[in-house]
């Protein structure tokens, strides 16, 4: 009898474990915070009630395609649209580029001027 018992209780956690998928892209997933192959978060405790909102919350929909997506996705995984994320990490990677280059080009006046006037 515990041999039956023991085998039962082996195939329904093989079988809780199997049903366990990615809500963005399908894929099977295991006990993560993340899903390996989109980053879409997920919530490993989903039996829950109130941690479908908390669920809710981490997802925004595509302004393009309408699908649900990961609100940290930079560009949707669907149909490669970029988000308010990706946007904002493009503007602040052109605005430290920005920067750099007004840097560089005071030093490169300050060794000019350097050599001109007082190495002569």
């Amino acid at each position: 009898m515990s041999l039956i018992y023991y085998i039962c209780t082996i195939i329904s956690k093989t079988s809780n474990m199997e049903e366990k998928k990615c809500p963005e892209c399908g894929k099977e997933v295991g006990e993560v915070n993340t899903c390996p192959e989109c980053g879409c978060p997920l919530n490993v405790n989903s039996s829950d009630t109130s941690t479908n909102n908390e669920e809710e919350s981490l997802l925004i929909e595509c302004k393009a395609c309408k699908k649900m997506i990961s609100r940290d996705a930079t560009n949707c995984p669907n149909c490669g649209h970029q988000t308010e994320v990706g946007a904002k990490n493009e503007y602040d990677d052109n605005q430290a580029n920005i920067i750099i280059g007004i840097i560089a080009t005071i030093i490169s006046i300050v060794f000019f001027l350097y050599f001109y006037f007082i190495v002569k």
